[in-house]
């Protein structure tokens, strides 16, 4: 907020008129409104008298602590979000707690930090994650802020076997589809841009169907049916994803490791071998896209950890196992 926006908001807060307040500073009304309309602005020894009539410091009037405290919750979003990046949930949580320590009830900062402990995959941080999130709710928020705080609080209950309570708070509070931006806007935009839209939401479909059928995967009891369905999702990726060749190779990567495994649980060491050639290819692509190998995950695959930094070790791990 600035200067004419606090001043309005102080004076009204306090109970005064713009006359009384110029009376009380030896002004003229219409310099106080002038003050507030933006137009002119109050000098030195106007400002600190303002302070005191007003009961706040110099800073606040001026929208000083305002602006740290903007700063402050975008450099601990920024810290939270180069640690997700990273595959580093845990360290992710420590700039977030620091910042609502200082700033309570911030919702973009709680909805944040219920992001970063739904992803330890731990009850007690999932039943924390639904506690910040019913705290957030209905706080004024940003729009993105308010519909992620539902959609996180609604994958905290699934993760904590409340599939029925999840599934109506999707329902009943979530936009549908059909007005929802990604679908209207292509509609309505000028070609170029809708164009662009039209790409995203491609990937962004692509995502949403690996991550169903990884899921669907994981549950089944099948391993054929397993390695079916990863492969589906594999397929997917690469026809949505032509032309952004190394994007989501990490993905494929991830699906390609998870198919070697359950080769190697059904026994069958060629097509595991054949696997994670697929990995080491995948992983190859996604360090030419990003500059390094970012797989934390690589070292959690298999019995034994491999390199996340060398895709050979993956084909090295198979074959000194099977000689």
């Amino acid at each position: 907020m600035n200067l004419s926006t606090n001043l309005r908001r102080l004076r009204l807060q306090c109970g005064l008129t713009q006359f009384a307040l110029a009376e009380q500073l030896g002004v003229s009304d219409r310099a106080v409104s002038r003050w507030e309309n933006g137009t002119s602005s109050p000098d030195i020894t106007h400002l600190s008298q303002l302070a005191v009539l007003l009961h706040v410091s110099v800073d606040a009037l001026l929208g000083v602590d305002d602006l740290q405290r903007q700063s402050a919750i975008e450099q601990a979003l920024s810290a939270c979000n180069d640690a997700m990046q990273q595959g580093d949930c845990f360290r992710a949580v420590g700039p977030l707690r620091r910042a609502l320590a200082a700033y309570p009830n911030e919702p973009e900062l709680m909805v944040c930090l219920a992001r970063a402990l739904l992803a330890q995959h731990t009850e007690e941080a999932a039943r924390e994650a639904l506690s910040l999130c019913r705290a957030a709710n209905g706080k004024p928020a940003r729009l993105s802020t308010t519909y992620g705080c539902k959609q996180t609080m609604a994958l905290a209950l699934h993760q904590l076997g409340k599939s029925e309570q999840a599934a109506q708070l999707v329902s009943d509070e979530m936009p549908s589809f059909w007005v929802c931006r990604e679908f209207l806007y292509p509609r309505v935009a000028p070609p170029e841009k809708a164009e662009g839209q039209r790409q995203f939401n491609l990937l962004w479909l692509a995502d949403h169907l690996f991550f169903t059928l990884r899921d669907i995967a994981k549950n089944t009891q099948d391993s054929a049916m397993a390695v079916t369905l990863l492969e589906k999702a594999v397929r997917i990726y690469r026809e949505v994803t032509d032309g952004h060749a190394g994007l989501y190779e990490e993905r494929i990567c991830q699906a390609y490791l998870r198919i070697a495994g359950l080769y190697r649980a059904m026994g069958e060491s060629s097509a595991e071998a054949a696997a994670l050639e697929k990995a080491r290819d995948a992983a190859e692509a996604y360090a030419a896209h990003d500059g390094s190998y970012h797989a934390p995950w690589l070292a959690r695959v298999h019995d034994k950890p491999v390199s996340s930094h060398e895709a050979d070790a993956l084909r090295y791990h198979v074959q000194t196992r099977n000689e």
